[in-house]
């Protein structure tokens, strides 16, 4: 059985009442349902890493993309620079 220490929170009274309800309505003390609970969200990655990882996918797409289009217009682009540069 792994080793527990207790530990002191400061909790809101509304907060509590929803957990005793639940405690009692699941037979199981609030000590172990916080247990799990705790230990549930912990072993998610955390939503900033979550985040930062679907931006660099994004980025990554993105520039893809942005590659593709600029191989695209490339030669216009050109075209209208010599355009410019002649009326000029």
């Amino acid at each position: 059985m792994k080793s527990k220490t207790a530990l002191i929170i400061h909790i809101d009274d509304e907060l509590l009442a929803k957990l005793k309800m639940y405690s009692e309505l699941h037979a199981m003390p609030i000590e172990d349902m916080i247990d799990h609970v705790l230990a549930d969200f912990m072993s998610q990655p955390a939503l900033d890493d979550v985040a930062q990882s679907g931006l660099a996918h994004g980025y990554q797409t993105m520039a893809k993309l942005n590659t593709q289009i600029c191989h695209e217009f490339a030669a216009c682009e050109c075209e209208v620079d010599q355009l410019y540069h002649s009326l000029n």
